[in-house]
């Protein structure tokens, strides 16, 4: 019972409106709303039955999640590692909401929505016999504005998916480590509010780019079919690697994927270019290896400390997962953008 109150409330800070069940007015627009996206939608796209686009200026280049925020922008669902029922999108989904109505509160409709929080408006407090606090409990709430506001079309999208997510938070729980998992998704936090943030000034408020972006994002989260780019699909089947060397750096290639994962890190910094004593545990049929163990240092709680990490490989010969010292029974997703590199050769031996 404990753990589930745990993924609970983690669930809903992750949502960033613990509580929020209310609205500043009710909605009665249609899907499209927006005027901007609307707007958006008829002077970008041909109204044909393949909705064919043409392709608007679109970056993401350097940030975490370079490779899905571009793979959402081109429509490219099916390549994505996470699902509209995975917390990770929830956490996504709510950064964008949250940033762009802190940068681009201008550019948001007449009609935008204020995003409401429940809060605690009395409680009964218990006291000890010495007059020390022991227990405090809320006998009434009441609805607080959070200074967050939404485009009603983008409103609605939100509260459909937390209702799909709430409903299924207990098939999303991970019973196995639940501390290591809380820690993940706090980097996991940091990381996508950190790049949602970017991903608005790099491309714009009102942009072309950013706007197919914020819908196929929308459209995810109502589990609709979305707006695909499709020469840019093309092109990256195109480039897909099909064999993987086994010639690598893979000193170059852990310092990269444990720099990279360090960047989500809540409370330890990582030494750049401390990794050390790569061991390559097992290898599959194409002497590809499928775990690498290596040390490395940080800074912590307590100063200057060494940790390790155990990084396994996927069938495909791909970094799969990064085990700290520290949880090292939680997965660490490898970064994509890494990934991407190494099958492209990047840290082949010359």
């Amino acid at each position: 019972m404990k753990k589930v109150l745990i993924f609970l409330s983690i669930f809903l800070a992750f949502s960033g409106k613990a509580d929020e069940f209310g609205a500043s007015r009710e909605v009665a627009q249609e899907e499209f709303a927006s005027n901007s996206l609307v707007n958006f939608r008829s002077n970008k796209f041909s109204h044909n039955s393949n909705r064919s686009v043409l392709i608007p200026d679109f970056s993401a280049k350097g940030l975490n999640y370079e490779v899905e925020l571009t793979d959402i922008f081109m429509g490219n669902f099916s390549a994505l590692p996470f699902q509209r029922e995975d917390m990770f999108f929830g956490m996504l989904f709510n950064a964008y909401i949250s940033n762009y109505s802190e940068y681009c509160a201008a550019n948001l409709p007449p009609d935008k929505i204020q995003l409401m929080t429940q809060v605690c408006a009395s409680e009964t407090i218990t006291k000890n016999g010495f007059g020390i606090v022991i227990n405090r409990t809320c006998t009434s709430y009441k609805m607080e504005p959070t200074g967050v506001y939404a485009a009603p079309a983008m409103y609605r999208a939100m509260k459909d998916l937390e209702k799909f997510q709430l409903k299924n938070v207990l098939s999303l729980m991970d019973n196995s480590d639940v501390w290591g998992g809380t820690a993940k998704r706090m980097g996991e936090m940091k990381a996508v509010h950190m790049d949602m943030a970017a991903l608005i000034r790099m491309n714009g408020c009102n942009s072309a780019g950013l706007k197919q972006f914020e819908e196929n994002l929308r459209l995810l989260a109502l589990n609709k079919m979305p707006i695909r780019i499709e020469a840019l699909i093309k092109e990256r089947e195109r480039t897909k690697v099909k064999s993987i060397s086994a010639n690598q750096d893979f000193k170059k290639l852990v310092e990269d994927l444990v720099y990279e994962n360090s960047r989500q890190w809540n409370f330890n910094r990582y030494h750049e270019g401390s990794i050390d004593n790569v061991q390559i545990l097992s290898k599959d049929a194409q002497q590809r290896p499928t775990e690498i163990k290596a040390d490395y240092f940080f800074t912590g709680w307590n100063g200057k400390s060494k940790g390790s990490v155990r990084i396994t490989f996927t069938n495909q010969g791909l970094p799969n997962c990064l085990y700290f010292s520290d949880f090292p029974t939680t997965c660490r997703s490898a970064s994509r953008k890494i990934t991407g590199r190494y099958a492209q050769g990047t840290y082949a031996n010359q």
